[in-house]
This record gives C-alpha cells, structure tokens and sequence, in this order.
C-alpha cells in the first residue's frame, strides 16, 4: 500500500504541476493519498488482527482532519484553533468510554501492573 500511496501522490504532484500549476493540487493529492492509506490500513489491521472495528472512531478522525484543514485555510489563526478546539472537545466527548479505556491502560502500563 505505501507503493501505491506514492504513486498516487507522485502522479496527483505531476497533474497539479504541469496540468494546474498549482502547489495546491499537489498538496491536496498528498493528503488524500495519506488519509487513504491510513483507512486502508486501519481496515486491514482490524481484519488481520481480528479487532472490533472501529468506524465511528475513524469517521471522527476524518472530519476532524477535515475542520483542521479547513478551519486552517479559512480562518485567522486564532479563530481556526478556536473552531478546532472545539471540535476536539465534542470528539473527545463522544468517545469518552474509550478515552477513559485507553487513559487506564496507559497509566497501568506506567505504574507497571500489567
């Protein structure tokens, strides 16, 4: 899959070079070629590992990856973070019994009570 990732991202950056002359075009390639290979990956570890899945969790990922950018784009920096922010707040308090799942685990790991 990283072969493919950087196909995909090398085509996208010669199309946004010579066909739209645009550093936007091969930004954006970059980052959809990423956000891709990471679903995929996620998909295959859950299928290879047999791991619930965890789409909900993914879907946040994604459009918090999306406020990010956008926000970042459009807005001034402290309105951007602002709008971030907060968004990662509602993240976090939609899954909040995974948070405190994974907080558990890592200070058991610290305190060394595996």
């Amino acid at each position: 899959m990283n072969v493919f990732t950087c196909i995909f991202s090398g085509a996208v950056a010669l199309v946004g070079i010579f066909v739209f002359d645009s550093i936007d075009v091969v930004i954006s390639g970059a980052v959809i070629s990423i956000i891709l290979r990471s679903l995929w990956s996620e998909n295959y570890l859950e299928k290879r590992l047999e791991a619930p899945s965890l789409h909900g969790v993914e879907a946040g990922e994604l459009l918090l990856t999306c406020i990010f950018i956008t926000s970042a784009v459009l807005l001034p920096g402290y309105l951007a973070f602002i709008v971030y922010l907060s968004a990662y707040a509602v993240y976090l308090f939609l899954f909040k019994e995974r948070l405190i799942r994974v907080v558990g685990k890592l200070l058991n790991v610290i305190s060394g009570d595996i």
